[in-house]
């Protein structure tokens, strides 16, 4: 586990301890920031000297910036890079060292994706950019483990709206409380069970549970992009 908050991780491995079948179990963490790219090697590093190899590895992290429409400015442009390093660059890095010790195991790679892929909202230009990134890269990571015949599977993991902290403050900035209230956000623990079940059965996607509109309106952009962007402007900003 890696993340940039050390108390929180231990209060995740805390819980693990908890939950684990096998109280002699190792649950390790580092402490990690995916804006410092050359810190990447070391947690795979860490995490492979720790575990005694690598079955699994998630990419869940990310920075989501709401609020910022595309004017071409140069905040955007600084936005756009440091998104592309956390969200894009620092996923394939992760992957990148992980891979000699996941083709040993024939493991198993989760990324997390959004509906931001599929839905374009205003003032995610950046986000909604580094989703498609991780998307097209991950696709083709793929479809090479299978013409190597590696093994090691891929899973997409499709993610909605999701009722964590983050996400929950960053959104009522964004829309308002009152936008908040409708728009039913989906309970995070049932994501992420959704998640590792869909990893651990080596699924290709998997889109889990999402607040309605994003269902909907990923339902209506495959009949009709155009109505759909209607509805994702009324919806979200009348």
């Amino acid at each position: 586990m890696t993340a940039r908050r050390e108390h929180r991780l231990k209060e995740v491995v805390e819980r693990c301890k908890k939950l684990s079948p096998k109280p002699t179990a190792n649950h390790a963490y580092i402490v990690a920031d995916m804006r410092e790219l050359d810190k990447t090697k070391n947690v795979i590093t860490y995490s492979v000297d720790s575990l005694k190899g690598l079955d699994i590895l998630v990419l869940n992290h990310a920075r989501i910036s709401v609020s910022n429409m595309w004017f071409g400015s140069q905040q955007n442009l600084t936005d756009m890079a440091m998104e592309m390093d956390i969200n894009f660059r620092s996923y394939v890095q992760l992957a990148s060292h992980a891979l000699p010790h996941l083709l040993k195991s024939k493991g198993r790679i989760a990324f997390v994706s959004s509906t931001a892929e599929k839905v374009p909202v205003p003032g995610m230009a950046v986000y909604t950019a580094s989703k498609h990134a991780i998307q097209g890269f991950f696709g083709v990571l793929r479809q090479e483990m299978v013409m190597r015949n590696t093994g090691v599977s891929v899973t997409s993991c499709i993610v909605g709206g999701t009722r964590t902290e983050n996400v929950m403050e960053l959104f009522k900035q964004k829309f308002g409380e009152e936008k908040l209230k409708g728009l039913n956000f989906a309970d995070p623990t049932a994501v992420a069970l959704e998640i590792v079940k869909a990893t651990v059965a080596r699924q290709y996607e998997v889109f889990t549970s999402s607040d309605k509109w994003s269902s909907i309106l990923m339902f209506l952009g495959k009949i009709s992009p155009e109505f759909a962007d209607q509805v994702t402007l009324k919806v979200l900003f009348e």
